[in-house]
């Protein structure tokens, strides 16, 4: 069993400007059913626009069919088999989506407007945070909802093909084995990694509880440098943990789930011995050596796999053993699929000066092979103390505590 715990007070002057958020993602109701548009119709032109000038590259359709086409380098566009009837959707990132309905007209401008509620939202980055309108670094953000939807056993794991640029790769497919953080690929011969901070402190990304995340973002360019210095050079990742909320009551909250794992890539093995002697003999002679099996060895392999109550599956010759049979390795030594579960219950309440998040969480991991057990669980705790000492700042003490249980055991 091996424990690791840390102790963080942390003393903030701070302001909490109410941050718009938006989600890049189109609601329900506007997605239209796909159909199949028939060749008939109109052939309609025009340009898109925004206040200023042209738009290229902008997505123009006929609403609920697959026909549609871009803008060009003028922001002009040509759709033919257009019936009267249709509604055209013109879409374009950064820009509130329009439709328009097609009538008797043949030509059309169109001007587009920006979506500035995207840029609103508000992300973290080094000391304070920023509407992302005013970003000039490159900057991938994650949020809770996208980590707690994963049947995930780490941090590290939760935040694989989230961000993009992040690579994560794991050592191994060991339970409780850890993995390999990477940002926009190898950076030098000598490696490195990028450096991780969780509420301004640098630690372990595995120690949290993925529960316990409430957003990350992820520094990738040189300007990290400007305020993390020389360790900021592979990237920085921002880690904001969950604390109370604003309505000051006392909560309770509980989330878990369960997940199977079965191996995914496994070579393709023959069915029989006398198949693998054959393949062995067929190579050897190509490399003009001689055959490892001979045809007597071949004909008793043959002989077992057809009727294996009347043939040996081995014997003991001149002090030497034939071995006949057929072992599927594959299936002796892995288990078709393997459970894991994870539990989490939250606590959070407070008062107008005094706010407290406390958290509990537990893993258990089965692995995938039958001969020598592997297993791992994982106890997380958590407790978060805030106190508004004056009307400008707050302190408060941070308590981390991991144990975990690996078999077979490798140490802490």
């Amino acid at each position: 069993m091996c424990t690791t715990s840390m102790l963080l007070a942390n003393v903030s002057v701070f302001a909490s400007p109410d941050a718009a958020k938006t989600s890049l993602l189109p609601a329900k109701s506007d997605v239209a059913s796909v159909a199949i548009v028939a060749q008939q119709g109109k052939t309609i032109t025009g340009v898109v626009m925004d206040s200023q000038e042209s738009i290229i590259g902008a997505n123009v359709m006929v609403k609920g069919t697959t026909n549609g086409t871009i803008t060009d380098f003028e922001g002009k566009f040509t759709l033919s088999n257009v019936p009267e009837g249709a509604i055209l959707q013109i879409s374009y990132i950064g820009y509130q989506s329009m439709e328009i309905k097609v009538g008797n007209q043949t030509s059309f401008t169109i001007k587009l407007k920006e979506d500035s509620q995207a840029l609103d939202e508000v992300v973290v980055v080094g000391y304070g945070s920023q509407k992302k309108v005013n970003l000039t670094g490159s900057v991938g953000t994650v949020d809770a909802k996208v980590l707690q939807s994963r049947p995930i056993t780490s941090s590290t794991s939760a935040l694989q093909g989230t961000i993009p640029n992040l690579q994560i790769t794991p050592s191994s497919g060991e339970p409780g084995t850890g993995a390999t953080l990477n940002v926009r690929g190898t950076t030098s011969i000598n490696g490195g990694s990028p450096l991780v901070l969780v509420d301004g402190v640098e630690m372990d990304l595995d120690m949290i509880n993925p529960n316990d995340i409430a957003n990350v973002t992820v520094l990738k360019d040189a300007a990290a440098s400007a305020i993390y210095g020389v360790r900021a050079a592979y990237g920085v990742i921002l880690v904001t943990t969950k604390n109370a909320g604003s309505d000051m009551k006392t909560t309770v909250s509980y989330s878990g789930n369960v997940a199977f794992s079965k191996p995914t890539v496994l070579p393709e093995m023959v069915d029989t011995s006398w198949e693998h002697a054959e393949f062995v003999n067929r190579a050897m002679t190509n490399a003009n050596l001689d055959v490892m099996y001979n045809p007597d060895t071949v004909e008793k392999m043959k002989n077992y796999a057809n009727d294996p109550a009347n043939n040996p599956e081995y014997e003991v010759l001149n002090g030497t053993m034939y071995y006949y049979g057929h072992s599927d390795w594959t299936d002796l030594m892995l288990k078709k699929y393997t459970p894991s579960h994870r539990h989490n219950i939250n606590i959070s309440g407070g008062n107008e000066k005094t706010k407290f998040y406390t958290s509990v969480g537990y893993v258990n991991q089965s692995g995938m092979y039958k001969v020598g057990e592997d297993s791992y669980q994982r106890l997380n705790t958590r407790l978060s103390v805030d106190n508004q000492t004056t009307p400008w700042s707050s302190a408060g003490p941070d308590l981390y505590s991991r144990s975990w249980d690996r078999l077979p055991d490798r140490g802490c």
